[in-house]
């Protein structure tokens, strides 16, 4: 049984010009920054006129992944775009977004999705529809909150940026990396770890964690942490949940470039802070570091965190017999 077609359209007015806007819809770098539910976005061929991306989100607490075709026009201020190998209970997914300018140096954005479902019955085409409604309502006010506030969100991003030389090869540590058994080797603050759900190319862990100096919980945290691994050279990790209060989110990226003898493991961390929470603290820029460095101290997470040089690892080539 096939669905009928059903379609939803949103709008919001965003406070913005039309250009910033566009660029925070159209680049895939800024995605995962403004909502909270996009982990990852690859792109896997095509330019800024067109391109086939991979988006991986948290859906319902699950992760997914699915790819999607994009044809993007910013002198018209349009983007539309076609699920490929849409996943049950979807079929076809198609849709498209609208920016405009409107009174004031305000924007006008409108968003419309048509999608058919295979199988199912009313009942699962209302959900759909319920959950698609929600998700999109909410992807569109994290988009306005964000341009709006755009200088004080940037302005409230902690990037830091570590590398290690690690002996072996690019398939070898990212195997390494990637195993979920290792992490308490691999990740600092790290105790134990639950796998709670998959995808293609993701994971979705429950994190044990080690105390911080001054923490509340004496026994560690526990932190919910979706990961994926576009391809060997590369494992993008998000995190909104088991952080502090002040913060937005935890990002982060190992990338794995091959040299002589080894392979060099470029890893970035953003921490994202709620500027509103902030301020409402009172704290000096000095506050706010000293809270954060405390929170890396701890339950920082990062792979190969406060080394240089890796010893051999177990298991590679480079490892002693």
């Amino acid at each position: 049984m096939t669905i009928p077609d059903a379609a939803l359209a949103h709008a919001i007015t965003i406070s913005a010009p039309p250009e910033t806007v566009y660029e925070l819809i159209a680049d895939n770098t800024h995605t995962p920054r403004l909502s909270p539910t996009v982990v990852h976005i690859e792109r896997l061929e095509g330019d800024d006129r067109g391109d086939v991306i991979q988006r991986w989100v948290m859906d319902n607490g699950a992760p997914r992944t699915w790819r999607v075709a994009r044809t993007l026009d910013p002198e018209q201020g349009r983007i539309s775009f076609d699920q490929l190998r849409a996943a049950p209970p979807v079929a076809a997914m198609h849709g498209e977004w609208s920016i405009r300018p409107a009174a004031g140096g305000q924007t006008r954005v409108e968003l419309r999705h048509e999608w058919t479902l295979s199988g199912g019955d009313e009942e699962t085409a209302r959900r759909m529809a319920a959950r698609m409604d929600a998700g999109i309502t909410a992807q569109l006010r994290g988009l306005k909150r964000f341009a709006e506030n755009l200088e004080a969100v940037t302005a409230h991003e902690l990037a830091e940026e570590t590398v290690v030389f690690v002996p072996g090869s690019v398939a070898e540590v990212s195997a390494l990396l990637w195993d979920v058994e290792r992490w308490p080797e691999t990740l600092s603050g790290c105790r134990a770890v639950t796998v709670s759900a998959e995808a293609e190319g993701c994971v979705l862990a429950e994190i044990g964690t080690v105390p911080g100096p001054g923490a509340a919980e004496p026994h560690g945290g526990t932190a919910r942490r979706c990961c994926v691994r576009p391809s060997e050279s590369l494992i993008v990790w998000k995190q909104t949940e088991g952080l502090p209060e002040f913060y937005r989110s935890l990002r982060g990226a190992a990338r794995l470039t091959p040299l002589p003898g080894g392979v060099e493991v470029r890893v970035s961390r953003t921490d994202s802070l709620d500027p509103a929470a902030v301020e409402a603290a009172g704290w000096t820029r000095r506050d706010v570091a000293s809270r954060v460095e405390e929170f890396r101290s701890g339950g920082g997470l990062d792979p190969f965190t406060g080394i240089r040089r890796a010893e051999p690892l177990p298991g590679t080539a480079s490892a002693p017999r």
